[in-house]
């Protein structure tokens, strides 16, 4: 399993991307303290987007997790999708017309950003190396 942290400082949204098996997946949500993983089993999907609150974790965690079983461009927009909608309602910016461009540029910042650190960082990337870039 690789894991790669990123620090998006526009929301300031923390977001972690996995890349690895769904038992890897559903033992990293375990350690996180997410309460439900029992609704996730068995995982049949290719990738997945979370939300970590500490209303569903044993933590403080607030982040958004983007799991990918393996490296697929047309998983990685459907997730990715999945995450801009999150984050925009999180910020209580609805999705409509007047939020098109917005939703557009997030969208592209996404999967630009990810490709470029799993390209630059192929073992994944740690909380700290995020922090500092």
């Amino acid at each position: 399993m690789k894991i790669w942290h990123f620090n998006e400082r526009v929301y300031r949204r923390w977001v972690v991307l996995i890349e690895g098996s769904s038992e890897d997946f559903a033992k990293f949500l375990t350690d996180s303290g997410y309460k439900h993983t029992d609704e996730l089993e068995p995982i049949v999907a290719n990738g997945m987007c979370i939300q970590l609150t500490p209303e569903n974790t044993d933590s403080s965690y607030d982040c958004f997790v983007v799991w990918l079983r393996e490296w697929n461009l047309p998983t990685l927009v459907h997730e990715i999708t999945h995450l801009v909608i999150a984050a925009m309602e999180q910020v209580n910016t609805p999705i409509h017309e007047a939020t098109t461009e917005q939703v557009a540029y997030y969208t592209e910042y996404w999967f630009t950003e990810f490709q470029r650190v799993r390209r630059k960082c192929k073992n994944g990337r740690t909380v700290g190396e995020a922090k500092r870039c």
